[in-house]
């Protein structure tokens, strides 16, 4: 018997709550920027400044933080990939509909001033704009400037940032150089906030980045889920809280995904893809995820306003997923860091993306008792490749072909030679580059191709 659960109903409530999440600009739905972070709690009371918004405070065009602004920082600029050389490929627009690909293009003080306005009408008027709390947040004492972070919203970037603009000596240190898994395991979740030492006073520049709901739980499902890192913690809670295995769809686009990959590589294959996930927790559909997530309290997927709350932080530069590169040029120069994404295309952004993914994931496969025991080099790899095709990073007529060694470190550079050839591919095309990601988005959010319902309902069996 088919149960339809509307997704207004199963998503919205969670999700769209929150004011803070429907202030971006509405644009294409991206499934783009792995964070990784850890959830902790802090009991923060709300700081008043009622001014803090009123035009003039800090000058007509945005808070400063000195007369004699910040202090400079010297960093050596990223290293332009060579994934891929191709010269004949356009880049793409970042936006803005001219053609060309800006490597200067940023956000002016003036759009952050009427970003405050708009928050602040909120913060003022909705009587639920005070639920939340402000978590884990980043700070450079020199500059003035704060950073309440959220996972799958950049953060991972501006960690790097502030590990090296805190570091005593920045001379030839780049922030690229540092791998995802490292800062993360340095600075996972930041300082505590208090009202008392991180006021606006003090730290005059706070910003904060927003994403689109259903672009980050995506986001959240494909590097989390689909990807090993939740297998253990968060996963299995889900699939042994189900009364029956049976109680799954067989017409789920990722349930018969996952039953052909349990066919490829599960040695002790029985029946399709429910045997191995009540061990290990690596077949969770999306509609099962969006079903049982949302019972467990986990920053990736929770609002901003219970992790991050503008209102009580105070934010007076808010940045968006859909413009963030142009934003973080001008909080950038507030850190004296301006100049440090000169050069640094979206194309390049991307290659950096994919190495950064698969080092990140092969290390998890490495140093990971459960994660070991639950998937093999091989489908790891298989894995990687299915997530960057549904992005629309590489070729989506390309197949990986599994690597005949057994090592991770031979798969591991098996794939990214594959890798380099189906991005390069792919870039030729970018028409088709895009068809895959709207094609896959069709079926994640209508999982059964014979469901007469429309795109924003699942069906479970």
């Amino acid at each position: 018997m088919l149960l339809v659960v509307s997704w207004i109903c199963l998503l919205l409530p969670v999700l769209y709550f929150s004011y803070f999440e429907r202030l971006r600009a509405r644009g294409q739905v991206q499934i783009d920027s792995a964070d990784h972070s850890e959830d902790h709690h802090y009991n923060s009371s709300q700081h008043q400044s009622p001014d803090l918004f009123a035009e003039g405070k800090h000058g007509s065009t945005g808070p400063g933080i000195s007369q004699n602004g910040p202090v400079p920082v010297t960093l050596t600029q990223p290293k332009r990939e060579q994934l891929p050389d191709n010269k004949n490929v356009t880049h793409e627009t970042t936006g803005n509909g001219d053609g060309f690909d800006s490597y200067s293009r940023k956000t002016s003080e003036a759009v952050f001033a009427e970003r405050r306005r708009h928050l602040s009408e909120v913060c003022k008027k909705d009587p639920y704009a005070q639920i939340g709390e402000v978590n884990g947040i980043f700070k450079h004492q020199a500059s003035g400037v704060i950073y309440c972070f959220v996972p799958k919203a950049g953060c991972t970037f501006w960690k790097r940032v502030f590990y090296v603009v805190n570091q005593a000596n920045t001379t030839g240190l780049s922030m690229y150089n540092i791998s995802r898994h490292s800062i993360h395991a340095t600075s996972r979740n930041g300082q505590l906030f208090s009202n008392q030492y991180h006021n606006w006073t003090n730290y005059p520049i706070r910003f904060t980045v927003a994403r689109d709901p259903f672009s980050r739980l995506l986001s959240s499902y494909l590097d989390k889920v689909y990807l090993p890192d939740f297998w253990g913690t968060e996963m299995l809670p889900i699939i042994h809280r189900r009364k029956k295995n049976n109680e799954r769809s067989k017409k789920d686009f990722m349930r018969i995904h996952f039953d052909n990959m349990a066919f490829l590589f599960d040695k002790n294959y029985k029946n399709l893809s429910t045997f191995e996930d009540m061990r290990c927790g690596k077949y969770v559909t999306f509609a099962e995820f969006v079903k049982g997530g949302f019972r467990r309290k986990e920053p990736h997927w929770m609002p901003l306003s219970e992790i991050c709350n503008p209102c009580k932080f105070n934010v007076t530069h808010l940045s968006y997923m859909e413009t963030f590169t142009e934003d973080a040029r001008t909080i950038l120069d507030h850190l004296g860091l301006d100049g440090l994404l000169d050069y640094l295309d979206k194309d390049t952004q991307v290659n950096n993306e994919l190495r950064m993914i698969v080092d990140y994931n092969f290390r998890t496969l490495r140093y990971s008792t459960h994660v070991r025991q639950c998937v093999s080099a091989q489908e790891l790899a298989y894995r990687l490749w299915n997530n960057f095709r549904w992005r629309g990073y590489i070729d989506p007529d390309m197949e990986y072909i599994p690597s005949p060694q057994h090592q991770a470190r031979i798969v591991s550079e098996d794939l990214m030679v594959q890798l380099e050839i189906a991005r390069t591919s792919g870039l030729r095309d970018r028409t088709k580059l895009k068809d895959a990601k709207e094609n896959f988005l069709r079926k994640i959010v209508r999982p059964d191709p014979s469901s007469k319902a429309n795109d924003l309902q699942y069906v479970v069996d």
